[in-house]
């Protein structure tokens, strides 16, 4: 299985409306878009390949300092996040 590049959370700035709309279309890991008196930006996770095309493109690219941002997260099915949960929550009530 190839390895996947490494990935960096950003910032990405538009200059305007529609240029932030085409960026939906660049198969990126994009979050919520926003556009206020600050400008059109959105934030997403994404490749120092990907930052440098977007620069090309015309955009500017705010890339987090650290890449190891949220690298302990893992997915659990519905079944064990129950389990844990109800455990917690048993804790609290004898806590009190």
């Amino acid at each position: 299985m190839a390895e996947r590049p490494k990935r960096f959370f950003v910032t990405i700035e538009a200059p305007d409306r529609q240029r932030l709309r085409d960026l939906f279309g660049r198969d990126l890991d994009l979050f919520t878009a926003r556009s206020d008196d600050k400008g059109h930006q959105v934030d997403g996770l994404i490749s120092l390949e990907d930052v440098e095309k977007l620069v090309e493109a015309g955009y500017r690219v705010q890339v987090s300092e650290s890449g190891d941002v949220r690298r302990g997260h893992r997915f659990i099915g519905a079944e064990e996040w129950m389990r844990d949960t109800r455990s917690e929550l048993e804790r609290q009530r004898k806590k009190r």
